[in-house]
């Protein structure tokens, strides 16, 4: 997207804001991950900290799917997030691994979350992604990966730099709102 196109969504999403109460952004936040989208991006746009536990609470659900857009907010919204963010790709690999559910790897947002964390990573001098590129739960599910007839292709989207310039470009604009 163009920084017009951006700007013009930020802007949306904070007229948005002033027409929904806590409830009915709550609401949404629980809905399917379109209205869902929504609601996490009108909260954190509009830096509604007192709607953060709600984003966590839906990150604490196992299994869940298309939440790039809770991370990327949890990230907004909270600084030290890394913690939270940890415990959500842990999670979610035992998710898979639980179920070996093939056909929803890719909506689990472990790429997401592996890239914020190393964006984490590098502006609080942490080092969440080397512990857990190193832990013995990765190592299980990089093995179960190597396994499926795409890794070669899919692999890439675990690398800790994936989404990087679209994470700079995006905290940037967040950031000089």
């Amino acid at each position: 997207k163009s920084d017009n196109e951006i700007e013009k969504l930020f802007n949306s999403l904070q007229l948005v804001e002033k027409e929904l109460n806590d409830e009915i952004l709550i609401e949404m936040l629980k809905d399917s991950w379109r209205p869902s989208k929504v609601s996490a991006w009108t909260i954190g746009i509009s830096k509604r900290l007192d709607l953060l536990t709600e984003i966590l609470d839906k990150l604490n659900t196992s299994g869940i799917q298309y939440s790039e857009h809770l991370l990327l907010n949890l990230l907004i919204l909270k600084e030290n997030s890394g913690k939270q963010i940890e415990s959500f790709v842990y999670r979610q690999i035992d998710y898979f691994l639980d179920t070996n559910d093939i056909l929803t790897l890719e909506n689990l947002s472990i790429d997401w979350a592996i890239s914020i964390l190393n964006y984490i990573d590098n502006k609080e001098n942490t080092n969440i992604i080397q512990n857990i590129l190193a832990s013995e739960k990765w190592n299980e599910f990089n093995n179960k990966l190597k396994d499926l007839p795409h890794y070669e292709i899919m692999k890439e989207c675990f690398e800790p730099n994936y989404f990087e310039e679209e994470l700079n470009t995006l905290v940037e604009k967040i950031k000089s709102r």
